[in-house]
């Protein structure tokens, strides 16, 4: 029955060597993307429960978010955005917003196709996707 496995962990996923700050699910692919103090992603694949490949973006990472097939991380004390193809993160371009003087903290994607960022440089930037 259901009930009997509610709240029951299924498996844990352990690929970091700093706290876990952030995870985000594709809504078009089977994967999870975490973002740790250690400055790295961990792309996993879902169905598997196992890493499909992971990137040192920076030295410190807040958060990460899944645009289409592309992941969105923040939380460099460069005050830089990075923007990866998800599927591949390894071999992948890594775009850069960068405009900050000190740590991005937080950021959205509105839809009107923008990365809005915060910083803690006192303020918010607005970068074309």
């Amino acid at each position: 029955s259901t009930q009997s496995t509610w709240g029951k962990i299924l498996k844990k996923l352990k690929e970091h060597e700093g706290s876990v700050e952030s995870i985000s699910c594709c809504q078009q692919l089977p994967y999870i993307a975490t973002c740790a103090t250690d400055g790295q992603v961990v792309v996993w694949d879902g169905q598997q429960q196992c890493s499909r490949s992971r990137l040192t973006v920076a030295d410190v990472l807040i958060r990460g978010i899944w645009v289409g097939v592309e992941l969105i991380v923040c939380g460099s004390s460069n005050g830089t955005v990075q923007r990866v193809d998800g599927r591949d993160v390894q071999r992948s371009a890594v775009h850069h917003y960068r405009g900050h003087t000190s740590t991005v903290l937080a950021f959205a994607v509105s839809p009107t196709g923008h990365v809005v960022t915060a910083s803690d440089d006192s303020t918010c930037r607005v970068f074309n996707l």
